[in-house]
């Protein structure tokens, strides 16, 4: 899947992605 970001760049989204999910536990991740 080609979302036009740069490995570097995912590894940074990815990152996020998962602090703000560790960070709201009320959020259902999987909607």
């Amino acid at each position: 899947m080609d979302n036009g970001l740069t490995p570097d760049q995912a590894g940074e989204v990815v990152a996020q992605v998962a602090f703000y999910a560790e960070n709201n536990c009320e959020l259902d991740p999987g909607e």
